[in-house]
């Protein structure tokens, strides 16, 4: 049975105007709070690469100092940690271009509010495809690091290329659910809910994904350090 309060919410919902495809006046403030929201975004998710990069690293360090002398294991643990730079740029340069892009959204004269998420919009499809080639130079920058047998070098190659596909899934999924969700502005009853509802989806998933995946390639490398 469906309660009074339930059938009053949707009967209001009904009744709202719905925010339409042209930009009006009364748009400009949930159009500006959006756009500040951009380089904060890639904060985030920069952030959140570091840690799971650091919780699988202190894990393989202690697996490196039972297997290695001290000096070496030392120096592995050093390369290993530069190797996330490859991986980590294109995410931090994102939240620039991010915040550029909404930036250039906002000038534009056409009138029409998908005009105005595009470029944004456009900045987040492509970044799969480049977060995937830096997790491939990751993977060859730490491959010397591990023994040259059959279990090593299969271990390593799942690591470069499963981790590669996933990461770039991890950002191409979200940002296709967010174009969609963009797409139906003008159904919408909030701009500012549509706007940064769907943003925040974004950025969560996307969290959760990169957690994951990373998380899933500590035991290649553990593998590859045993060498067996």
């Amino acid at each position: 049975m469906v309660s009074p309060r339930s059938l009053f919410s949707r009967l209001r919902a009904r009744l709202q105007p719905k925010v339409g495809e042209r930009r009006l006046p009364q748009h400009e403030d949930a159009l500006e709070d959006w756009a500040a929201q951009g380089e904060g975004t890639f904060q985030f998710i920069s952030a959140a690469v570091v840690g799971a990069w650091e919780v699988g690293l202190a894990e393989l360090a202690r697996e490196a100092r039972s297997v290695k002398p001290q000096a070496e294991a030392a120096a592995f643990v050093e390369r290993c940690s530069d190797a996330l730079v490859p991986t980590l740029t294109p995410v931090q340069g994102a939240g620039k271009r991010l915040e550029k892009a909404m930036a250039s959204g906002l000038t534009s004269q056409t009138g029409r509010l998908l005009d105005v998420v595009a470029p944004a919009v456009a900045t987040l499809l492509g970044l799969g495809a480049e977060v995937e080639a830096g997790w491939r130079a990751t993977a060859d920058y730490i491959a010397p690091l591990f023994p040259n047998t059959p279990e090593a070098q299969a271990a390593l190659r799942r690591l470069r290329e499963e981790g590669a596909h996933n990461l770039a899934r991890a950002f191409d999924e979200p940002a296709a659910q967010l174009k969609a969700r963009y797409g139906a502005l003008a159904e919408a009853n909030d701009l500012s809910r549509a706007l940064g509802d769907p943003l925040e989806a974004y950025r969560v998933s996307v969290t959760l994904a990169l957690e994951l995946t990373l998380s899933a390639q500590r035991e290649a490398l553990s593998v590859a350090l045993r060498g067996r």
